[in-house]
């Protein structure tokens, strides 16, 4: 019985054909994605023609990937078929169609992103789109993948020959798959899903771990490196320190030889009288890692030093600096709470954290993109406020600001008056007809430049109207350079400039060693602290070593994004996707020959992964007993409070558990709805609401000095929420303090003259106060002893 039914299973099994039609609809499928993506990118100005070599190289790469897949499906659909007839090619369609979902969505992000996925492909895609856009594009890449494919495979039916037996068929394939590994790769020529799934594989058996003696690995002296002090006359105050980070800003916007130098003029002749690093780099490739890099030399986790979960020990200048008695803040025009930059800004305690809820009405933001979402207060609104808040100059100042406006979607205010200066910067410009065409195509990404640089023009002309500019240093840099134009090598998207601008300046200066972002700490603390004295650590965890150090064993990591450690400098080498370059006197790649060299860097960039793995996930950057430490402010939850936690609020939707938590409150238990709040502003610090949930909570418990406490702070950082205002108007109402509520009258006009709301509170406690004050003159007429009066004589 048995052998008959076997021998009658191959008669009921799909024949091979039909796999094999299968096999090049797939292939089919890949190839006009490729076209498609060749289009867009030739429409956005990246690539000059759409028929050229990179779309051939995309081509073959495909062959081999739909070999590979086909040679692995292909056991699969035969096991299959010898179960069930059609079970085995029902399955293979379905994954044939998720691969080629796949390479859509992929494909897609790279058009508009310009950069390839990594494992973390979920994480990255839904934290760049909202939940409707990408719900939208899930459903328009799967229709367009099930019906693309359908039609393929309907179409191959005329077109493949016939194939009776499989290991001919497969040999071809693999012989194909296997020729395309000989090839090198670029992400305009990838096949994305392959990429993805190589990163995938590579991560889950990564095998490389710290193995060494030393606790603390990147702690070392902290050593006087090669000092800026000659280059300044510094004077009898410690100076003010300005950090720019400019959105976006690569190193071919600024320099003499720089292809778009007209396109940032005040930039360039602020160069003029600047000290200037030529080969320059940060040390990411994306904007929201920046800040760590330039403000902590700090290493960078697998996702960027903001998304490590715990806190780490570090050393930063916002913490040094604060230590040592400057005031500290950061300015931005966007959302703080985005990859958790506020929760590094508020574990460093930062004295001032200025983001898109601290403008109010006075300004306006960007224009909306496509999605109908702003992505916050262009750069002169950031500037502008910075300007018009009160400032305290009786301290020494760092302050920190990030811009937004030369970065995607390069929507800025006044958009036709900047296109127009885009178009006579061509005119009188003396550019290529390649670059022409280029800069036509990418119109409203140059004038976001020049919008930037006027930005940044105005900022400093402000500035010098303060009696403290004479005594100001300021650092500009990008954060990295633009992905939306088209780079010479790898090397090119991490090359910024490096501008240190400052009436202290004994004269204008170009450097030509190579420096990043994680040396500029050491730099600014070493020039303060050499001719000021600072109270600082005798042992550091920099990745960096200075501006001016430059040996032949100097490193330079570089994070190109999240799950994402593929390219690093040694000396003058560089490796990027295991390949190694000798790196020319202006940062241009050759192909490198030295074995003995590549041996160097390859052991040198094992080590730094491993290395920046174990620092960050067993907290041993630094040992935590040292000065100018932050102090977390992070809650501790015990065991049983995180059963309840995760009981009531599972996800990433802050605001959604705040309505929890507000809801918990009206219904009366006021211990669990703090208890929420707590873990709410444990993961998302600058969470307006919940703190003035906070103040209100303690203020309906009769614990008024705390809620004032919580709601004082909630105004100071949050002026334009007026339920900040409401609820502390309330507390001090409930509390008797008319006094401290009329207190507020001149910042209520100031932030919201036409709320009827506030404005009956303060009338509240005016009557308070009147009531208050008769109650005392009673009192104290009562209290005060009679006069006696004199007898008649």
């Amino acid at each position: 019985m048995i052998a008959d039914i076997n021998d009658k299973k191959p008669k009921e099994q799909r024949p091979l054909r039909d796999y094999i039609r299968m096999v090049l609809a797939f292939f089919i499928c890949l190839c006009v994605i490729s076209f498609w993506q060749h289009a867009h990118l030739y429409q956005q100005g990246l690539l000059d023609t759409v028929l050229n070599r990179s779309l051939f190289l995309l081509l073959v790469h495909h062959t081999g990937f739909a070999s590979l897949a086909g040679i692995i499906l292909a056991f699969i659909f035969n096991l299959l078929e010898g179960v069930k007839r059609s079970f085995g090619l029902y399955c293979c369609g379905i994954l044939f169609i998720t691969l080629i979902f796949t390479e859509i969505l992929t494909t897609l992000y790279f058009t508009e992103q310009h950069e390839l996925l990594g494992s973390d492909f979920l994480a990255v895609y839904s934290s760049r789109y909202s939940t409707f856009r990408l719900m939208l594009r899930l459903i328009i890449g799967l229709l367009s993948a099930s019906l693309g494919f359908l039609l393929m495979y309907r179409l191959m039916a005329r077109v493949y020959h016939h194939i009776s037996r499989m290991y001919p068929f497969t040999l071809i394939l693999l012989t194909i798959f296997l020729s395309t590994l000989m090839s090198h790769k670029n992400p305009v020529n990838e096949n994305k899903t392959q990429h993805l799934l190589d990163n995938a594989l590579a991560e889950l058996l990564d095998r490389n771990p710290y193995e060494g003696e030393a606790e603390y690995p990147l702690l070392r002296p902290r050593a006087t490196s090669t000092s800026l002090t000659p280059f300044f006359q510094l004077g009898e105050e410690r100076p003010n320190i300005v950090v720019l980070v400019v959105d976006g800003l690569g190193a071919d916007f600024i320099g003499q030889e720089a292809r778009y130098a007209a396109f940032s003029p005040f930039l360039n002749s602020l160069a003029e009288s600047s000290l200037v690093w030529d080969n320059f780099l940060s040390n990411q490739g994306t904007s929201y890692a920046a800040i760590p890099s330039v403000t902590g030399s700090l290493p960078f986790g697998t996702r960027g030093f903001n998304k490590i979960e715990q806190r780490l020990n570090r050393h930063t200048l916002f913490s040094l600096l604060g230590y040592n008695g400057y005031r500290t803040s950061f300015n931005y025009g966007g959302n703080t709470a985005l990859h958790k930059l506020d929760r590094f800004l508020v574990d460093e305690e930062t004295d001032e954290i200025i983001g898109r809820k601290n403008f109010g009405k006075n300004y306006s933001q960007q224009p909306q993109d496509d999605a109908g979402v702003s992505k916050g207060y262009p750069d002169k609104a950031l500037f502008t406020r910075w300007h018009r808040q009160e400032k305290d100059w009786n301290k020494p100042r760092l302050d920190v600001f990030q811009t937004l406006s030369s970065s995607k979607p390069f929507l800025i205010p006044q958009q036709a008056v900047y296109e127009k200066k885009v178009d006579q910067t061509l005119e009188t410009g003396n550019f290529s007809e390649e670059t022409e065409n280029r800069i036509r195509r990418n119109t409203r990404l140059f004038s976001s430049v020049r919008y930037m640089d006027d930005a940044i023009r105005h900022f400093i002309r402000q500035y010098k109207r303060y009696p403290q500019f004479d005594n100001t240093i300021f650092i500009i840099t990008g954060s990295h350079n633009l992905t939306e134009l088209p780079h010479d090598n790898n090397l090119d998207r991490y090359r910024v400039p490096l501008l240190v601008y400052s009436p202290l300046i004994n004269a204008p200066r170009r450097f030509q060693n190579m420096a990043s972002h994680a040396d500029i700490v050491p730099s600014v603390l070493d020039l303060i602290d050499q001719h000021y004295g600072l109270d600082l650590p005798s042992e550091v965890a920099w990745l960096g070593e200075g501006l001016l150090d430059h040996t032949d064993r100097k490193t330079i990591p570089l994070f190109r994004y999240q799950n994402s450690i593929e390219d690093f400098i040694m000396g003058s080498h560089f490796m990027s996707n295991g390949q190694i370059y000798k790196i020319g006197p202006s940062l241009e790649l050759a192909d490198n020959y030295n074995t003995e060299a590549a041996t160097d860097v390859e052991t040198a960039f094992q080590y730094f992964k491993a290395v920046n793995r174990y620092v960050t996930m067993e907290n041993k950057l630094i040992p935590p007993a040292q000065p100018g430490l932050y102090t977390s402010t992070r809650h501790s939850f015990s065991k049983e409070e995180m059963i309840w936690l995760q009981s009531v609020f599972n996800g990433v939707d802050f605001d959604k558990a705040y309505k929890q938590a507000r809801q918990i409150a009206f219904d009366g238990d006021w211990d669990r709805a703090d208890l929420l709040c707590r873990f709410i502003l444990d993961k998302v610090p600058g969470h307006a609401d919940t703190e003035i949930l906070r103040g209100r909570l303690a203020a309906w418990q009769g614990k008024y000095e705390p809620a004032e406490k919580i709601l004082s702070e909630a105004v100071r950082k949050y002026p334009v929420y007026s339920d900040a205002y409401a609820a502390l108007l309330d507390t001090y109402f409930w509390n008797a303090k008319h006094r401290e509520a009329l207190e507020l009258q001149a910042d209520i006009i100031k932030y919201h003259p036409e709320n009827i709301i506030l404005q009956e509170k303060l009338q509240r406690a005016s009557s308070g106060l009147k009531k208050q004050l008769v109650q005392e003159r009673k009192k104290a007429r009562e209290d005060k002893p009679n006069k006696p009066i004199a007898a008649k004589t």
